[in-house]
């Protein structure tokens, strides 16, 4: 888009569908160096994909048969973001933090000046992290995306059944390394009030300073994209209004019934567009991504 203001309400386009036979369960999908990364609940390898969503390689995460959601403690891969660790791009990988017990573990992959295969041990279990969350207001946690804006993380914890309220949580690049001392912010996502949504998943366009975040409906009858302008100056409110709730339901009629799980975005050359690629799981545990086309 050739301004962070948008004027008008995107139009959304399906551009591509496929299905990922591969996967029992995909919760986060990255875009980095023109290739879409593809991560399932409880996978032990990270699927690299092209932006036609053929599979060009496939990376290891362990060197061992566990499936990830045991040793991470909780339900398992939820959130991802690239990030920048020693000067060299990052993957970014945690879990929900859903269980009481509040446990997470960080994993860095780092895409960049290391080999694939050397995966960082876990960089902290963050407990108190999540304990702190707690007393700043936010009863229940289940993160679902994450995103790095302007050098600051961003956490989305979606909203449950018994508590409809979506937050951001926003606080430094490395607060897994600095545990109770990182600086955090809550911020509740102001959302249409007839919608009933838990976000699922983050993205920031740095270049037009836009926030995007995909969202299920409580039942998944319905999938939606969010999108908050100048989000950049937004990080320090105590709430958050989103700009445009884009439906799927019409645009996208195989999403209907499936739970949208993630969003990432990838690359266009028509000047005024935004690709966007999204993941879903059906009833049957099948697992799908879409390419859509969003313009002004």
């Amino acid at each position: 888009m050739t301004s962070n203001l948008l004027i008008a309400q995107p139009v959304i386009t399906l551009q591509k569908a496929t299905q990922l036979p591969f996967f029992q369960s995909i919760t986060a999908l990255e875009y980095f160096d023109r290739s879409i990364m593809a991560i399932g609940n409880d996978a032990t390898r990270i699927f690299v994909l092209n932006e036609n969503h053929e599979v060009l390689d496939s990376l290891s995460l362990f060197d061992y048969p566990k499936k990830i959601g045991k040793p991470l403690g909780n339900a398992g891969i939820q959130a991802t973001a690239i990030v920048t660790v020693a000067n060299n791009p990052a993957l970014l990988i945690m879990g929900s933090g859903e269980q009481r017990t509040d446990k997470s573990d960080i994993w860095l992959f780092p895409l960049k000046g290391k080999t694939y295969s050397e995966l960082y041990t876990p960089a902290l279990t963050i407990p108190d992290f999540f304990k702190r969350i707690r007393k700043m207001g936010v009863a229940q946690i289940s993160i679902e995306g994450a995103a790095e804006v302007n050098g600051r993380i961003v956490l989305a914890n979606a909203a449950a059944t018994t508590n409809d309220i979506n937050h951001f949580i926003v606080t430094e690049f490395d607060f897994w390394a600095k545990g109770a001392m990182a600086d955090i912010t809550v911020i509740e996502l102001k959302v249409p009030p007839t919608k009933n949504i838990r976000v699922t998943g983050l993205e920031f366009d740095a270049k037009e300073d836009l926030l995007l975040f995909s969202a299920s409906s409580i039942n998944n009858s319905n999938g939606y994209i969010g999108i908050i302008q100048q989000a950049s100056k937004k990080m320090k409110q105590p709430t958050i209004a989103t700009n445009y709730l884009l439906s799927l339901h019409d645009k996208v009629p195989a999403l209907n019934g499936q739970k949208l799980q993630s969003i990432c975005l990838g690359k266009s050359t028509i000047p005024g567009e935004i690709i966007i690629h999204v993941c879903a799981i059906d009833a049957n545990s099948q697992c799908f991504v879409y390419k859509l086309s969003m313009k002004q």
